[in-house]
């Protein structure tokens, strides 16, 4: 029986609920699947559309987002997968300029969305720089080892925690 859900917005690891986990999540609660960007210092920051297009679209109404190489501060070209620096737009009584967010993110700009939108998108997954494990790449697969996720999807996960299928981008 159906709990009269239509839609699960999730947020707080962005890229990570795609493959088998999202695909779960979807059947168990009989509910389209969206994931919502965002920081306590900035609010929402960025959203999944009705599109789905792997990523999630700046509100660039509301911020300036760049990416730049963590280590050198240098500014990464479109496409390139660096630590997220945000600007807020029009916020006067807390703004942010130039904030290092922290986040390691891949933003692509120009590329058209089913929904219309062409701004920046924050394609893939998007990694906490502290969450890496040592060695580990930030374009590494979503592994999920929080028990949220697994309490969601209805069930344990499995030895080695919840993987998706399909490879990130």
């Amino acid at each position: 029986a159906s709990l009269g859900v239509r839609r699960l917005i999730l947020s707080g690891d962005p890229g990570r609920y795609r493959g088998l986990l999202r695909r779960r999540l979807a059947e168990v609660w009989e509910a389209e699947v969206f994931e919502r960007y965002g920081l306590t210092e900035a609010g929402s920051v960025a959203g999944e559309c009705p599109s789905h297009p792997e990523g999630v679209h700046v509100l660039e109404d509301a911020f300036i987002a760049e990416v730049i190489d963590p280590e050198t501060r240098e500014t990464l070209p479109d496409g390139g997968r660096g630590e997220l620096v945000l600007t807020t737009l029009g916020r006067s009584a807390s703004p942010i300029v130039r904030y290092r967010t922290g986040d390691l993110v891949t933003l692509v700009r120009g590329q058209p969305c089913g929904c219309g939108r062409s701004g920046g998108l924050l394609a893939g997954e998007i990694r906490r720089r502290g969450d890496l494990r040592p060695g580990e790449k930030a374009a590494g697969p979503g592994i999920f080892s929080r028990p949220d996720p697994q309490c969601a999807a209805g069930g344990s996960p499995p030895p080695g925690g919840w993987r998706d299928e399909e490879p990130l981008s």
